[in-house]
């Protein structure tokens, strides 16, 4: 499911960059200027996206005026990374669901510096505007161990649950109670240091100047030296190339 879930969401991420294209070329042609411009010297942007590892993340970026078609950037965010072939599995009795093999929760925190450039402009009130994104930077890698909830039986044949990181000699579906709590393990979270690169297209509007939301389509790589382990049975990966989908808001001054 996710990987027909990864696919649908990649061929409407094509089709909309596409789509928004042409349409946002057209109309920033034809579109007559009615009111003065300003220049606003500041960006500030919150944003949310869904991506193809899974997920989705949160961003905060920060802008300034290179030009007046040209903003730089310095951005963070933080993503949720799974590997595609993680399924959710009904624990011992329906308990509660697991992820089978899974050995680590992983976020990406991305950090770095870019630039915003303005290929139709957002001249006027209600008016759109197509934008090309590019940034890079430093990425760090938490990664906390998932813990499981597993049944035992002690000397007297009593049932016990007990927490552990899944181990493929002594864990099983069939003594597997759920997932344990998003807290346990999370003192042993190790951190991996790595690289990024962004590209992206945003379709920008806002009913006044100073207001800013948009819709950005963009592909991710990220890069470590050390690979990433998610799940049992899969390469460690030192790459990870995603697409994402998301909206942005916030205002300029």
């Amino acid at each position: 499911m996710k990987n027909e879930s990864n696919k649908v969401l990649q061929k409407t991420i094509t089709l909309l960059v596409i789509i928004i294209f042409f349409c946002i070329k057209s109309y920033a042609q034809n579109a007559p200027i009615t009111e003065a411009q300003m220049l606003y010297m500041n960006d500030y942007q919150f944003g949310i996206n869904a991506n193809t590892h899974g997920l989705g993340g949160l961003s905060f970026r920060y802008g300034w005026h290179k030009t007046g078609l040209k903003n730089k950037i310095i951005e963070t965010e933080l993503a949720i990374i799974q590997n595609p072939k993680e399924v959710k599995r009904d624990g011992y009795n329906n308990a509660s669901q697991y992820k089978f093999g899974k050995l680590n929760n992983i976020f990406f925190l991305r950090t770095g510096y870019g630039n915003i450039t303005n290929i139709t402009e957002k001249s006027y009130k209600n008016a759109l505007g197509l934008n090309l994104i590019y940034a890079g930077g430093l990425n760090l890698a938490f990664l906390k161990p998932y813990y499981l909830d597993i049944i035992q039986l002690d000397k007297f044949r009593n049932a016990n649950i007990v927490r552990s990181k899944f181990v493929i000699d002594s864990t099983n579906e069939f003594n597997i109670y759920g997932s344990s709590s998003f807290a346990q393990g999370i003192g042993e979270t190790s951190i991996k240091l790595g690289a990024y690169g962004r590209l992206a297209l945003a379709v920008e509007w806002g009913q006044y100047p100073d207001e800013y939301k948009n819709i950005e389509l963009g592909l991710v790589v990220d890069g470590f030296g050390e690979g990433i382990p998610i799940l049992y049975g899969y390469n460690a990966n030192n790459f990870f190339v995603g697409l994402y989908l998301g909206f942005n808001w916030g205002w300029k001054n």
